[in-house]
C-alpha cells in the first residue's frame, strides 16, 4: 500500500478539482522534489542505505498528508 499511497498522493496533487491544506500540498511536494533530486543526505549510490533518505521523507509526506489522502480516496471511489 505505501507505493499504492505514493501514487495516489501524485495523482491528488494534480488533480484540479481537489482542495487540500496548503501546509499539506507543500509538504508533499517537497518530499517529491526530495525523492527524485540527485543531491541526497545519503547517496542514493550507496546499495540500501541511499534509499533510507528518501523513505524517510516519503513516509513523513504520506503520514502528514493521510487524512487528505483517505479523503480524495473517498471521492475518486465515488462516482
Amino acid at each position: 500500500t505505501y507505493v499504492d499511497d505514493l501514487q495516489l498522493a501524485y495523482k491528488m496533487l494534480r488533480d484540479p478539482n481537489f482542495q487540500m491544506a496548503t501546509e499539506t500540498k507543500t509538504i508533499l511536494i517537497i518530499a517529491l522534489l526530495y525523492i527524485i533530486s540527485p543531491i541526497d543526505l545519503i547517496p542514493d549510490a550507496i546499495p540500501l542505505l541511499g534509499l533510507v533518505d528518501d523513505v524517510l521523507v516519503a513516509g513523513y509526506a504520506l503520514r502528514h498528508a493521510s487524512a487528505e489522502l483517505e479523503r480524495y480516496r473517498q471521492t475518486v471511489r465515488t462516482p
